[in-house]
């Protein structure tokens, strides 16, 4: 195997109403975002329809995959991917 370097900075923003950063922040790093969550369930609507339309009024779009399983295999990955 070829040797490399690998850096992943990590920026943790939290508190009372940081959520509405995230179309800025999302836009730093590119036009595209991947969102990935679990099956939809109402509790969290309102904050993932926010996010999302957060990112889009700072012109990022959004792919959303919502199939996260616990402990995934390689194809519930794949899925993720197409």
């Amino acid at each position: 195997m070829k040797k490399f370097n690998f850096n992943l900075p990590t920026s943790i923003r939290y508190g009372w109403g940081r959520v509405n950063e995230i179309g800025k922040v999302t836009a730093r790093y590119g036009k595209k975002c991947l969102l990935v969550t679990v099956k939809s369930f109402p509790a969290m609507k309102s904050l993932f329809d926010k996010v999302i339309k957060l990112c889009i009024e700072a012109e990022v779009e959004v792919i959303h995959f919502d199939g996260v399983i616990p402990n995934p295999t390689t194809d519930s990955i794949n899925l993720a991917s197409e």
